[in-house]
């Protein structure tokens, strides 16, 4: 299980590449766990009490593990890169005031997945020194700036 969750996307890594090696590592799990192990969390999901028929409910539950794959993708994918698109999938599933289907944007298979990563224009974020807080640097900025006015003042 571990192997799985720490299987991110390297920076210079493409998402084919990432894709390949990150299905290895779910059907490794799959094949450790059974393929029936996602069917209980599948019952008490939202989207399989819409369903109507037993066909399709059967169906759904086969596909759980795809749907896993597709977004443990988005989730374990380069967030420097995908933010801003999950971001807008996870925006657009907490519009209550949608139907559920209209809500949920996110990908149902892998290739989707991958898809909807090549489809996106990489959002090239800055990895910060300062543990990813955005602010930090700002901050430093300031303090950088209060500091020489002080020294320049004090010159005076």
């Amino acid at each position: 299980m571990s192997n799985l969750i720490n299987c991110h996307q390297k920076e210079k890594e493409n998402i084919a590449r990432f894709c390949k090696r990150f299905e290895e590592r779910v059907k490794a799990l799959q094949a450790l766990l059974g393929d029936d192990f996602l069917e209980k969390f599948t019952e008490k999901s939202q989207e399989y009490d819409l369903l109507g028929s037993d066909a399709e409910r059967s169906q759904y539950k086969k596909e759980s593990w795809e749907r896993f794959m597709a977004n443990g993708l988005l989730y374990n994918s380069d967030r420097a890169k995908y933010q801003s698109r999950i971001d807008e999938m996870t925006g657009q599933y907490t519009l209550k005031h949608l139907d559920f289907k209209q809500r949920c944007t996110f990908p149902t298979t892998l290739e989707n997945a991958a898809d909807v990563s090549n489809q996106h224009k990489h959002d090239n974020r800055k990895k910060n020194s300062n543990g990813g807080n955005s602010n930090g640097q700002v901050k430093q900025n300031k303090l950088n700036n209060n500091q020489n006015d002080r020294a320049q003042f004090s010159q005076q």
